[in-house]
């Protein structure tokens, strides 16, 4: 009953209770492997890598065949820069499970990180010839375009993705790596298809509709977009981007201002901090007349962004409500000063000139 304990804990990341119970068992049974590698990931995941470490040391004394540990621990050494015993650690545990593919994608990782690109290359290349199973070649693809991003190779980056949802159209990771890759070529026609294959296998996932959204309102698609991102929602009310995402497409393009504050406001309480969330809600208190309201969010938002054009004019504009005329002033000579080239900008020149 103490290990369920212990591993419930452990999932909810309630990481100082899960501690306590694996060391409950501890007391009672000092080399309980189950008890032992619950408390060394609650070490690990609550940042005490020092007594983590010790942890996975005994567990791989006390289960010498067990590559899990000996992937645990090379973790942590490659956490604090200790790469030559990582890679020993990880080649011990790919000997035991040959199809230990996140062994495969640390190793590929910590030659990343010395920036070895031709010993990262030769990783995916040789596990690409040598996987008999159609998933781990997938997943050796996938570890391969993450070798080719990094160098800047998009096009290969791009093959490796398809090639790997060739090997396995379930595996949807790819697709959504290769929708991201479309977005960065602008290339949204392939993005938006990606994006839709996605949903033909897994209908129930909001992610995918967000990302549609995304694309369609880049394409000037508003009312597409606010049909994504209302799906999304219904999939999972909670989901925060795509509350502020709608709040921001009601807000521009319909009055029904309370339905627009109820979407801005679920994203601030899901994502306090966020800076574009924040500028979302003070758009929406803007266009509802609480100008009061309005200029806390601009404020709030420009601490974490203070040179970002846009805020400081949505700040402007309130001011310019609530005839404030000297802060407006300010906060509009500030945007133009940091950029021309925002949406709005021709806008504070006339209002400022008007000012003047």
């Amino acid at each position: 009953a103490k290990l369920l304990l212990a591993d419930i804990l452990l999932h909810r990341n309630s990481f100082d209770q899960a501690k306590k119970e694996a060391l409950e068992i501890l007391k009672i049974r000092k080399n309980d492997s189950r008890a032992l590698s619950i408390l060394a990931d609650a070490r690990l995941r609550s940042g005490k890598l020092e007594k983590s470490e010790k942890d996975f040391e005994k567990l791989i004394k006390l289960n010498l065949d067990n590559p899990i540990y000996y992937f645990r621990l090379a973790t942590i050494k490659t956490v604090k820069k200790q790469y030559n015993q990582a890679e020993k650690l990880l080649k011990k545990a790919v000997v035991l499970n040959p199809k230990f593919i996140d062994a495969y994608a640390l190793l590929v990782e910590i030659s990343l990180l010395q920036k070895d690109f031709s010993k990262a290359h030769d990783i995916c290349s040789t596990l690409i010839k040598t996987a008999g199973d159609k998933k781990i070649k997938s997943l050796a693809y996938n570890i391969q375009a993450s070798v080719y991003l990094a160098r800047k190779n998009i096009e290969k980056a791009k093959m490796s993705y398809i090639n790997s949802i060739n090997n396995n159209p379930e595996f949807l990771r790819s697709y959504s790596s290769l929708g991201e890759i479309y977005i960065s070529l602008q290339d949204m026609k392939s993005a938006a298809g990606i994006y839709n294959k996605i949903l033909e296998k897994r209908p129930g996932i909001p992610s995918p509709h967000m990302m549609l959204g995304t694309i369609y309102d880049k394409e000037q698609l508003h009312e597409k977009a606010a049909s994504h991102y209302r799906k999304a929602l219904e999939i999972n009310p909670d989901f925060a981007p795509a509350a502020n995402n709608l709040a921001y497409h009601l807000s521009e393009r319909e009055k029904n201002y309370d339905e627009t504050l109820k979407y801005a406001r679920k994203a601030k309480a899901i994502l306090p901090e966020d800076p574009s969330v924040m500028d979302t809600l003070g758009l929406v208190y803007f266009r509802k007349g609480l100008y009061g309201n309005a200029v806390e969010e601009f404020k709030d938002c420009l601490e974490i962004i203070p040179d970002n054009p846009l805020v400081h004019y949505h700040l402007g504009m309130t001011y310019a409500k609530k005839g404030d005329k000297k802060l407006a002033v300010l906060a509009l000579s500030k945007a133009l000063e940091i950029s021309r080239n925002f949406k709005g900008a021709e806008k504070a020149e006339a209002i400022l000139a008007d000012m003047n």
